[in-house]
């Protein structure tokens, strides 16, 4: 190979520590790279690169079937690759740096409606432990707008107890932290689940959210971000949501439009609360621009019917409890 195996490591190591870039996406980067390696070996393409071999390789991906979105994200690996090479004195200038970007028609993200997530709330039983678990995960998601890998993220540090309500300190990409707020409902939830975990004697650096598998509790376990998409579809069903495709990430995008109907709030407070870098990030959040009808003054008094959904519940979970859930009844597939 034109450059060896070495020098792919390193770009994923750089990108890793210096742009925090998440796992996933650096692996997507050195999948996107060595398949332009093995393509320029084959049209015999030589270093430094030049723009018209990553012009007709683009060219060569366009023929083959790529979207536009799918050209510019390996534009998009590339470009960072050469940007790594020129730090290491292997390259002198970036070819990509002059290449128009492909033109993609704008997409934005799915949401639910709030009356689809008061259904998703209302098919989980939190009597039971595990239910309190996936509650407070949707709770995470769409009241406060986290990332799965947020949430799995959080540690028992990560609370911080202003009385009547709780904040996160939400870790995002590149290690940022920001400040999150829940009003007072979702609060004593999340507290009567912290009392849950204290009871499993956790280390204050331990994961908040735990997995269940395997007969037994898994003490500490930090929750895969599979787990919660399974999750979120899981309770969907029960809701009787028919979508062509269910995510955890639809709860984000649910929060950035409740945001709009909230005081104060115009798109950079979103994209800040949402831990944007970008402003126009947060546009694709925001799928209508019309104008608000209503306003509320909170989270809370937009999400007053949540509230009250589990006043009627007889027995919620507390740290003396069984941890068993479902009656004491373990299934093999509990996530």
């Amino acid at each position: 190979m034109i450059y060896d195996q070495k020098v792919i490591l390193d770009f994923e190591r750089n990108i890793r520590i210096f742009r925090g870039l998440a796992e996933s996406s650096i692996k997507a980067y050195s999948k996107s790279v060595d398949k332009f390696l093995i393509w320029a070996e084959k049209e015999g393409c030589k270093t430094p690169f030049s723009r018209d071999d990553v012009e007709r390789y683009l060219e060569s991906c366009f023929y083959a079937g790529n979207s536009a979105a799918t050209r510019l994200s390996k534009q998009t690996a590339l470009s960072n690759f050469f940007r790594y090479l020129m730090l290491t004195g292997l390259m002198s200038e970036d070819p990509t740096r002059d290449i128009p970007r492909p033109r993609q028609t704008k997409k934005f993200i799915q949401y639910f409606a709030q009356a689809e997530v008061l259904k998703i709330f209302a098919a989980i039983d939190v009597r039971q432990e595990i239910g309190l678990r996936d509650a407070i995960i949707v709770m995470f998601a769409v009241f406060a707008g986290m990332r799965v890998s947020e949430i799995t993220g959080l540690t028992f540090q990560s609370i911080i107890d202003e009385g009547k309500s709780l904040t996160l300190q939400v870790k995002g990409k590149g290690e940022k932290i920001r400040r999150v707020e829940l009003w007072k409902a979702p609060s004593d939830y999340l507290r009567r689940w912290i009392s849950i975990r204290l009871s499993q004697h956790p280390q204050p650096s331990d994961p908040l959210i735990v997995s269940y598998r395997r007969g037994s509790v898994v003490r500490g376990a930090r929750m895969g971000i599979s787990m919660l998409d399974r999750i979120c579809k899981k309770y969907a069903a029960i809701a009787g949501i028919q979508r062509t495709k269910i995510s955890m990430h639809m709860f984000r995008a649910t929060h950035a439009n409740d945001l709009r109907h909230v005081a104060g709030y115009d798109t950079p407070a979103i994209a800040g609360r949402l831990g944007h870098a970008d402003i126009s990030t947060t546009d694709r959040y925001i799928a209508h621009r019309g104008r608000i009808h209503r306003q509320y003054p909170s989270l809370a008094a937009y999400w007053k019917d949540f509230n009250l959904l589990w006043k009627e519940t007889p027995h919620a979970p507390s740290a003396t409890d069984s941890n068993k859930p479902h009656g004491g009844t373990w299934n093999d597939d509990e996530i």
